[in-house]
């Protein structure tokens, strides 16, 4: 009789490999998270970077005028209308903005998660869509006259630190075209009570933050504190009128 002396696995050994691994993959999904999240937001910042480029870019050509933040309809999109040329969508315009690209590639960011607007088609306020809005203190279209209410870049003395374009609050609005505004702390729309107008949407220090484009150039995250606080006494200060 041949005797076979293979080693088997008990019962308990099998446990304990188990409970092993469990506690291993516990230890590694909130890395996996804090990684993947941590590539959204450099992603996010690249987005806001090539969006923030090209709105300097149109203002180079235009004089020193800035991309206005809304239409005079009253669309907070006017920005991504009037800069798409220089990010290679040369055929779009005022009469041809209700396009899928205004609310996809760069003008979406990564880490925008609302399921319930389909983002293939600019109908039912998905044009609004996307998670990035232009400063709304930084020229908004409120009459037929030109230069409506645009900013003059050299008008700006701290461009390093007045925002151009960021990430818009993810609390649910009264109007869906909120979602493409970029308000500022001492805004006084309505919202929920307990979610401010400043987002929150990439983790990090503190109760996270957004990331945004600044008139200068450059792109980065920000937290949401600081931001709220404002600097030297101004509240607005980050989103400062010239």
């Amino acid at each position: 009789m041949t005797l076979n002396h293979q080693k088997r696995f008990t019962l308990v050994e099998l446990l304990v490999v188990i409970t092993i691994i469990t506690i291993l993959a516990a230890l590694m999904l909130p890395t996996l998270a804090q990684a993947r999240q941590y590539s959204q937001r450099i992603a996010c910042i690249s987005n806001l970077k090539q969006t923030g480029l090209a709105s300097l870019s149109y203002t180079d050509e235009k004089g020193g005028w800035l991309p206005l933040s809304r239409m005079s309809n009253g669309w907070p999109i006017g920005w991504r209308v009037e800069i798409a040329p220089y990010l290679g969508m040369t055929d779009i315009s005022y009469s041809s903005c209700w396009d899928v690209r205004m609310m996809n590639g760069v003008f979406l960011c990564p880490s925008w998660d609302h399921p319930e607007f389909d983002l293939s088609s600019p109908s039912g306020g998905a044009i609004y869509c996307g998670g990035y809005g232009w400063n709304k203190l930084a020229g908004t279209a409120d009459s037929s006259a030109a230069p409506f209410n645009r900013w003059k870049l050299s008008k700006i003395t701290h461009q390093s630190q007045t925002i151009a374009i960021g990430d818009t609050s993810d609390a649910k609005p009264a109007s869906t075209s909120m979602y493409a505004r970029l308000y500022y702390p001492s805004a006084t729309w309505t919202l929920p009570s307990q979610d401010p107008y400043i987002g929150n949407r990439h983790p990090g220090a503190g109760d996270g933050g957004i990331c945004l484009a600044w008139l200068d150039g450059h792109a980065s995250w920000k937290p949401r504190a600081e931001l709220m606080a404002g600097q030297n006494g101004n509240i607005n200060w980050f989103y400062q009128t010239p």
